[in-house]
């Protein structure tokens, strides 16, 4: 996802990006990429490294559903 030093690049298309940025910005969990450019604007020129910076945060939304029950394997047992 980086461009080779390319302070400004930004991966449009990218699902997780663009809700990862939305909710670090805004609060809302989904959002488009007309969204994520939009509320980029403001960092022009270093949006790469504004979209780092909020990766990092750690600030991610909650997850939806109930984590997966691990499935017994018991090589050997019936």
């Amino acid at each position: 996802q980086r461009a080779l030093g390319d302070a400004d690049a930004v991966s449009f298309g990218d699902y997780h990006l663009a809700r990862l940025v939305i909710f670090t910005l805004t609060g809302r969990r989904d959002g488009t990429d007309e969204e994520l450019a939009e509320l980029l604007e403001p960092f022009r020129g270093q949006r790469y490294r504004a979209v780092r910076m909020f990766e990092l945060h750690g600030a991610k939304p909650e997850r939806r559903g109930p984590r997966m029950s691990v499935p017994a394997h018991r090589y050997g047992q019936s």
